[in-house]
């Protein structure tokens, strides 16, 4: 895939514009990117949502956590009808001054059948991945404050990322997709239902409360790749979320 016809998309609600203000704060010099304009959970119609089998009447996620599923869907759709992937970033990335070099060096490395990267995680969970040669595979926990305090350095150096095989994440502060990674993720997660995924951080399934929780159920059945360490940082305020709260 030429990875240069890939749309980059940032998600951010029209009636937040603080979120959009604080996003090109933290990333003055990342301009090379199309706003997506995020579908308020708070004006879905979840029968007709229902009707149209997009939505499971069992399912119980927050508005923003539609919202947010419904964004991710119709990006996916959108680039799926033009033949494209894409890559996306929500509103509290900060995100890498290399990325464009080393994501499309990154990319370059992988089988021509990719599904989808993960640039970045939530960092104050847990990330599973493995060696895709020899199977081995780790789970980590990460120091998310103490990486907050440093942001300013992880968005102007330029360290070293690997891509590793992708088993758990949470979150989807930033990712990149073709076009059959969106085909088996469309398969997967419509209808939007209740459901359990295991994660190995937490030794235990946790109940389906975002499209992220469907998502890394998933991953280890695809070509799924996570860049480690990331190239994208998720601030994942949860006090001001909104998609964890009802905003």
């Amino acid at each position: 895939m030429e990875t240069e016809r890939m749309n980059k998309w940032l998600i951010t609600l029209a009636r937040t514009p603080e979120r959009l203000e604080a996003f090109r704060r933290d990333n003055p010099t990342f301009a090379d990117v199309r706003v997506f304009e995020a579908i308020d959970g708070l004006r879905l119609d979840r029968a007709v949502l229902i009707a149209q089998k997009i939505l499971d009447p069992a399912l119980q996620y927050s508005v923003g956590a539609l919202g947010c599923a419904m964004s991710h869907l119709t990006i996916w759709t959108n680039a799926l009808q033009e033949g494209q992937g894409c890559t996306v970033f929500e509103d509290d990335a900060i995100i890498s001054e290399s990325f464009d070099e080393k994501s499309t060096d990154l990319l370059a490395t992988l089988p021509e059948d990719w599904d989808l990267v993960l640039w970045g995680y939530n960092t104050d969970a847990h990330l599973t991945f493995r060696n895709a040669e020899t199977g081995f595979y780790c789970t980590s926990r990460f120091d998310h404050e103490n990486l907050l305090k440093y942001k300013e350095d992880f968005r102007k150096k330029s360290g070293q990322s690997l891509l590793f095989g992708l088993l758990r994440a949470h979150g989807l502060i930033g990712y990149s997709i073709s076009p059959g990674g969106i085909s088996k993720m469309l398969a997967h997660v419509l209808p939007l239902r209740p459901m359990q995924t295991f994660y190995p951080g937490l030794e235990k399934n946790k109940e389906n409360t975002g499209i992220d929780d469907m998502m890394a159920a998933c991953y280890d059945k695809m070509q799924a790749w996570v860049a480690f360490p990331p190239l994208v940082l998720a601030k994942n305020d949860v006090a001001n979320s909104t998609v964890q709260t009802q905003r």
